[in-house]
């Protein structure tokens, strides 16, 4: 369905004299948003009669607010308004102004007035499925689950028809129908079973504290406690109420930043604190830096502090793993989201509190297969990695997703990770033991002019090598390999060689491994979450950063910069922050994060790059040469 026949396709159940102009008509056919506002704007300059023009500066108005730009589409819909106040649309603007203040965290007793009482049908469908969206939203922060299963189902049912849109629902609605405590005994985060009805005294508590009413708060932690004195989730409660007797209230604005800013890993903290700093400039979010200097036991108590003595409402970072598996479960217990900086698999499965915008090694690897596996149709691959704890969990993940995928390891070789020179691993993965194929290796012989030249070429019975390691090693395993006749790169050993492509992860993405590795890695695949070659707008980030620290942004330092300008849209939506997080997209992305999936790990467009003789290029800008 195009994506006027959405967004106008509405049922004027009151007017069924109404006809939809003839220029919108003619635009039901247009497939992309940009092409829609053309053909609205053309004919809005024709200075259409006055019931057509309502119905094209609604319509417009709506268009501006799907391409995330509230300023015009608020605009738009003040100006029906006000030139038009009779025009059967005017309750339909309305409804739009509503949606864009409640959106931005603007919400009065008249917007939600709006939002529950304007007739459904009669404004575009998007713009439905929109407040009936947030009025789910609202509902799940209140505890209504009746209201919560009305309103998403009428969100579901307005989005059909456009992608962005119903994508957008379905994640929001996604973590608001898995509620953090289930009834029935079943089993909370942390492994606890509760009733009903502690369950239910629990989310009220939770309810009132999200709302920031600290009397109902108080009063829903005294009941609590009363009824459930030896209630597992306890120390929730107890921390629910002390945030609500805190003299310093809650600022949705303010952030806590725990990084280590002296210490081993100090270089690391200040680099992401520049790119946070940056990302934050121009908002309204006031970022506390804290030092962990980089200790496990500091995390805590310093997030206690923060978010109940100081009123801090959200948290970034920790940056390391071992701080992140101690400050998680805090955060989770103090209600206060945090997106973890750490690309630690397990740390979703805290709770409902806990984001991680920082990519994993799956991650990588499911991105990586897509371009293999499904788009080429790769299915048979060997495995080189590194003796370590990084190279062995990454052959892990990369096996068990190619396998559930269909696909199938031929070979699986490990390596030291210390070495220098990798042809013993050529020659073991070639399976070039001449005890196994002397045979082999008599008959080429005896029929070369030159026999004591004649080597075994190695047997391959694979489409393709994976190599999840950093792009020194990768340089000098792809010149052993074809040391040892693997068509490697560009490199062919013989006229008749199949090109066997060599695949890895983000330690790739240097240039350094175009001079390193010469031919021998052109034409390989790698994925990363952040590349400046890729879209302007990281290109940009890129030259800022590099000129303001004296040194270019890694994926760490992109995506700190992402993570802030995500949360800064979050904060301006209405609702509970963790369901804000959810709610908020980012349009342009530097490190692919447009934002979080209903898991609360990002959601993220990949980068896939190749090897050129001119050097790393996305895929799509790669142009295979003539043979």
């Amino acid at each position: 369905m195009s994506l006027l026949t959405c967004i106008l396709g509405f049922a004027l159940a009151g007017s069924p004299d109404t006809a939809l102009p003839e220029a919108v008509q003619k635009s039901l056919d247009t497939e992309n948003r940009k092409s829609a506002a053309q053909v609205l704007d053309t004919a809005l300059a024709r200075s259409p009669a006055e019931t057509e023009l309502g119905w094209l500066l609604l319509y417009r108005a709506e268009v501006d607010r799907l391409n995330s730009n509230p300023s015009a589409a608020r605009a738009g819909f003040e100006a029906l308004i006000a030139d038009h106040p009779a025009h059967p649309a005017r309750s339909a603007a309305a409804l739009g102004i509503a949606v864009i203040d409640s959106n931005q965290n603007q919400m009065s007793g008249n917007s939600r007035a709006t939002l529950e009482g304007t007739a459904a049908g009669v404004a575009p469908a998007t713009l439905d499925a929109e407040r009936y969206l947030l009025l789910a939203r609202l509902a799940s922060t209140e505890g209504d689950v009746g209201a919560l299963e009305k309103y998403a189902k009428k969100s579901r049912a307005y989005a059909t028809g456009d992608d962005g849109t119903q994508r957008r629902v379905e994640r929001v609605l996604d973590s608001l129908n898995a509620p953090p405590v289930r009834g029935g005994g079943a089993a909370e985060p942390g492994g606890t079973n509760t009733t009903d009805s502690e369950a239910a005294a629990l989310l009220t508590v939770r309810a009132a504290l999200a709302r920031g009413d600290r009397s109902a708060t108080l009063s829903a932690v005294s009941t609590f406690k009363e009824r459930y004195p030896a209630s597992a989730s306890l120390r929730e409660v107890e921390y629910a109420g002390r945030r609500a007797s805190s003299s310093v209230a809650t600022v949705r604005e303010n952030v806590l930043v725990l990084l280590p800013l002296s210490g081993t890993y100090a270089p690391a903290g200040r680099t992401v604190r520049a790119a946070l700093e940056a990302g934050a400039a121009g908002t309204d979010l006031h970022l506390e830096f804290v030092d962990t200097a980089g200790d496990p036991t500091k995390c805590v108590p310093l997030l206690e502090k923060m978010v109940i003595d100081s009123g801090y409402a959200s948290v970034i970072g920790p940056l390391l793993k071992e701080e992140a598996q101690q400050c998680a479960p805090a955060a989770q217990t103090l209600r206060v989201p945090m997106l973890t900086l750490t690309s630690w698999e397990e740390a979703l499965a805290t709770g409902d509190q806990i984001f991680r915008p920082t990519p994993t090694t799956s991650e990588q690897i499911t991105a990586l297969l897509a371009e293999t596996l499904r788009l080429r149709g790769l299915l048979r691959y060997a495995v080189l990695y590194p003796q370590n704890s990084y190279g062995e969990n990454a052959a892990k993940a990369f096996e068990a997703q190619v396998v559930a995928a269909g696909g199938s390891i031929a070979a699986s070789l490990s390596y030291d990770p210390e070495a220098k020179d990798f042809r013993s691993v050529g020659k073991v993965l070639g399976k070039k033991d001449t005890k196994t194929r002397g045979a082999e290796l008599a008959r080429l012989r005896a029929g070369s002019d030159d026999p004591g030249k004649v080597t075994l070429p190695p047997l391959i019975d694979y489409e393709a090598i994976f190599i999840p390691d950093r792009y020194k090693q990768v340089s000098l395993l792809s010149s052993a390999l074809a040391f040892e006749e693997f068509p490697v790169g560009s490199f062919k050993p013989y006229r008749d060689a199949v090109p066997l492509p060599l695949l890895g992860l983000s330690g790739w993405n240097n240039d350094e491994l175009v001079r390193r590795g010469g031919k021998y890695v052109q034409n390989s695949i790698f994925v990363d979450a952040f590349d400046p070659r890729s879209a302007a707008g990281a290109s940009d980030f890129a030259a800022r950063f590099e000129a303001s620290t004296g040194a270019p942004p890694t994926t760490l330092e992109a995506v700190a910069y992402d993570t802030v300008r995500v949360l800064d849209r979050a904060v301006d939506l209405q609702g509970e922050l963790s369901l804000a997080l959810i709610a908020a997209e980012l349009a342009d992305p530097v490190s692919g994060m447009t934002g979080f999936a209903a898991d609360r790990a990002a959601e993220r467009t990949w980068r896939v790059l190749t090897v050129t003789p001119d050097g790393i290029v996305p895929i799509s800008a790669a142009v295979t040469a003539p043979e």
